[in-house]
């Protein structure tokens, strides 16, 4: 499979996690990038579709071992196939726990 561009999926109150991935973007080099900012609500109210020939990248940080509630609810809704994922979990001086 040939990824064509790539799909940087981030929930960041603080910023960290925005910074985390867009170091992964440029260690990942892919000319064509698009950032989605599901930090804010209206965001989250649009469905996302991804093509087999995208890279969908999705960060959220981890609080109390849990990512939060709202950002899971809304990535049940991706509609996706074939398509390649990288999940990052950012978390602080906490251990992760399970990170579901």
């Amino acid at each position: 499979m040939k990824v064509k561009s790539m799909n940087l999926i981030y929930f960041s109150p603080t910023g960290t996690t925005k910074t985390i991935i867009q170091g992964i973007a440029r260690g990942i080099n892919q000319s064509s990038v698009e950032l989605m900012d599901i930090t804010k609500p209206n965001i989250r109210k649009q469905q996302l579709h991804i093509l087999a020939n995208q890279l969908l990248v999705v960060a959220v940080p981890v609080y109390v071992g849990r990512i939060p509630a709202l950002v899971t609810k809304w990535l049940n809704t991706i509609k996706a196939h074939n398509t390649p994922v990288v999940c990052i979990v950012v978390y602080g001086n906490r251990e992760y726990d399970d990170a579901s």
